[in-house]
């Protein structure tokens, strides 16, 4: 890609769709990102660091928390990335989408915003909060100044207490069962 090698139609491949997206309603489809949405996210409009951007499908796997898309069928990923001015980043995801002759989920837009609180708190004031990162959550509030909103310290709450799947269930109490 950085040599102009790539052909013109050619995507990145991502991985497959991660769990937490999944768990949400997307397909189990492959992650990917057009040329174009690359050109845009390292230099022509949005400048992140091509350090920064190979995190992605980790943050993408692993977001601080995970919202509703603004358009039918999307997502909205924040991540622990930060833009070349500092600003904190998050990862747009439209859903089941052709690309070629495969369906994907697709990466339409990675960028900082100057204002990532407010974005937050808007998104969580409409209800679109989906998912809360139980250590990441309260961490990001904290180090921008502010109490994490009751809707997420509900959410983070929920997620600690009721079990989502086996895994998350306290293994002594697994043990007894068993006995």
């Amino acid at each position: 890609w950085l040599s102009g090698k790539m052909p013109y139609n050619g995507a990145f491949d991502l991985g497959q769709t991660p769990e937490i997206l999944k768990r949400y309603g997307a397909q189990d489809l492959p992650l990917s990102m057009t040329q174009q949405v690359m050109s845009k996210i390292t230099g022509m409009k949005h400048s992140i660091a091509l350090d920064e951007l190979a995190k992605l499908p980790d943050q993408i796997a692993n977001p601080i928390m995970l919202f509703k898309g603004s358009v039918p069928d999307s997502f909205t990923v924040i991540t622990e990335i930060t833009d070349k001015s500092g600003n904190d980043v998050l990862a747009a995801i439209h859903l089941n989408k052709k690309q070629g002759r495969l369906y994907v989920n697709n990466v339409a837009s990675v960028y900082g915003k100057e204002n990532m609180i407010n974005y937050v708190q808007k998104n969580i004031d409409n209800q679109n909060l989906l998912f809360a990162d139980t250590k990441k959550a309260p961490m990001w509030f904290t180090t921008r100044g502010l109490q994490l909103p009751k809707v997420v310290q509900t959410n983070i709450a929920a997620n600690n207490n009721i079990p989502t799947s086996a895994e998350n269930v306290n293994s002594k109490s697994q043990k007894n069962k068993k006995r």
